[in-house]
């Protein structure tokens, strides 16, 4: 059977390879709807399904890396090059459709309309004499914002790559310590990594169905003329500011810089990660706050981000990880216990060289 092990498989693992099957089920969707321009989305997701079943016809095996724990790391560095092949495919598709920017607007203008015209904070701190971009302090706050923008490319990978490489760099050593055993911290270590990239999976697919559901642009480009003053950025915010200027802009709603690096803050607070966890949520609350400064997305783009990345969090927290004591990996971290295990390997292998010194004594005696 194909999946002949799926049934010993525990909770954490099965909604992992769950999301892995949403991905795989979305680059066909994208590859018979949309032809040519998601083949290579299509490629990812086959190979990452193809790892994914052979992870799980590899069942687990006690006190050796086993072949499927080397083939799951390939498969969770494989999944994060996802995004940017994905996010090309569903760029491209969005083009070619009616945008849907008056609709947005609309929904703007009656959620904040009473504050900002058109219910734009863009528009408003245009003309705005003491945050606007033509001001010193106002130049300074958009610099600043478009650094924090920066931060979606930087809080999921690696807030991900931190509990990964972490985690197994501390099983390699207790391993190397313990003859292969494996440690008490070893389920813990994996159940973190399939919770964050259930979630994960979950959020940018989810954020990139929407996107061809309802493609819109931004309104730096759908209002561009009713802006007077452009963004004056300087240095490294104005490197970064460079890769943001593609008028084909069309996939804002949703806004996935707010969404992913939310969801991810949720994921490492509720696995006991909670300063990663409060780094993020405080890297997630600026991004919302850049996108609307520096033109890029409507409120309601942020918005309904939100309550995506509330959604794609439960569905697997609720289901599979609920119950987990995440609290047992650091507690035994604090408590030493691989201090306290190499200490005991150390004092039995004295012991042991003792005794055959004493031996080797009585051999010569005889």
């Amino acid at each position: 059977m194909i999946l002949n092990n799926w049934n010993n498989l525990k909770k954490p693992e099965k909604s992992f390879h769950l999301t892995v099957f949403i991905t795989f089920i979305f680059s066909i969707y994208l590859l018979l709807y949309f032809k040519s321009t998601s083949i290579p989305s299509f490629i990812m997701g086959s190979i990452s399904f193809i790892l994914s079943l052979t992870a799980i016809n590899n069942p687990e095996k006690n006190g050796k890396w086993a072949f499927r724990e080397i083939i799951l790391i390939i498969l969770i560095i494989q999944l994060a090059s996802h995004l940017p092949i994905y996010f090309v495919a569903v760029a491209r598709i969005c083009y070619n459709k009616d945008l849907k920017d008056d609709q947005l607007i609309k929904i703007d203008n009656y959620l904040l309309g009473w504050i900002f015209p058109k219910g734009q904070l863009s528009l408003f701190l245009d003309v705005n004499d003491s945050f606007g971009p033509h001001t010193n302090f106002g130049q300074f706050i958009h610099n600043s914002l478009q650094i924090f923008y920066f931060l979606y490319y930087i809080i999921p990978y690696v807030s991900m790559y931190i509990i990964l490489w972490v985690n197994l760099i501390k099983e390699n050593i207790y391993r190397f310590y313990h003859n292969g055993k494996k440690s008490n911290t070893y389920e813990i270590s994996w159940n973190q990594i399939f919770f964050i990239f259930s979630v994960y999976n979950l959020c940018y697919i989810s954020i990139f169905f929407f996107n061809i559901l309802i493609p819109a642009s931004s309104p730096r480009i759908y209002l561009k003329d009713e802006f007077t003053h452009i963004l004056s950025l300087t240095g490294f915010a104005k490197f970064l500011n460079k890769t943001c200027k593609d008028n084909k802009s069309a996939n804002s709603f949703p806004s996935g810089h707010v969404a992913e690096p939310l969801c991810i803050a949720f994921v490492l607070y509720n696995c006991n990660r909670k300063i990663l966890g409060i780094l993020a949520f405080i890297g997630s609350f600026f991004i919302f706050n850049a996108i609307l400064f520096l033109r890029y997305h409507y409120f309601i783009d942020g918005l309904i981000a939100v309550f995506v990345a509330i959604f794609v969090f439960l569905i697997p927290y609720c289901f599979c990880f609920k119950n987990i004591d995440f609290n047992s990996y650091d507690n035994n971290i604090n408590n030493n216990s691989y201090l306290d295990d190499l200490k005991l390997s150390n004092q039995v292998g004295i012991e042991v060289h003792k005794l055959s010194e004493e031996e080797d004594k009585k051999v010569e005696i005889i």
